[in-house]
């Protein structure tokens, strides 16, 4: 398990040691034999489970995680993008729920404020952050935990997504 730390909110990289800590069924990934995007099932997180178990140096990753761009905001989960030219962001609002992404200099945040407090030599005080953003299945569990917005994709669904989207 891995310890929380204020830090996670700064770089959250830290936090995607394992992959299989970050899926959960349905979540959107990429398949680099493949090359398409699938959705995660219990079969396809039992492979992952096994190679972590296995993960020899002389291993491909086969899976990752998908970044999220706007093409998948705008494509994919029916956000709408609008400029904001003061705070010098584009603000992304989905059409179905009102949930707000910020995107700044490319670097996505979900449009809430949260606050940490911290204790740093011998001083209290408060960090204040907006959660960011890296991959697809984080957008997915902010959109179940703040609006209860669960996705679901056919099959038919996924192949549309791997016509239209590329994963870079």
């Amino acid at each position: 398990m891995i310890e929380y730390q204020v830090e996670n909110y700064t770089n959250p990289r830290m936090i995607y040691r394992k992959l299989s800590d970050k899926l959960r069924l349905g979540h959107l990934i990429y398949d680099l034999v493949q090359k398409k995007v699938k959705a995660v099932d219990l079969s396809l997180l039992g492979e992952i489970l096994d190679f972590e178990m296995k993960n020899s140096a002389d291993s491909k990753i086969r899976y990752f995680p998908i970044p999220v761009t706007k093409e998948w905001l705008e494509k994919v989960f029916e956000f709408e993008s609008k400029y904001n030219a003061p705070n010098n962001m584009t603000i992304f609002t989905s059409l179905r729920h009102g949930l707000k992404i910020h995107d700044q200099n490319g670097n996505y945040f979900v449009g809430i404020l949260n606050r940490e407090k911290s204790r740093s030599a011998g001083m209290y005080g408060s960090h204040i952050s907006k959660p960011r953003i890296l991959y697809v299945n984080e957008l997915m569990d902010y959109m179940y935990l703040l609006k209860r917005d669960i996705w679901n994709f056919s099959e038919t669904e996924l192949n549309k997504i791997n016509t239209v989207i590329k994963v870079q």
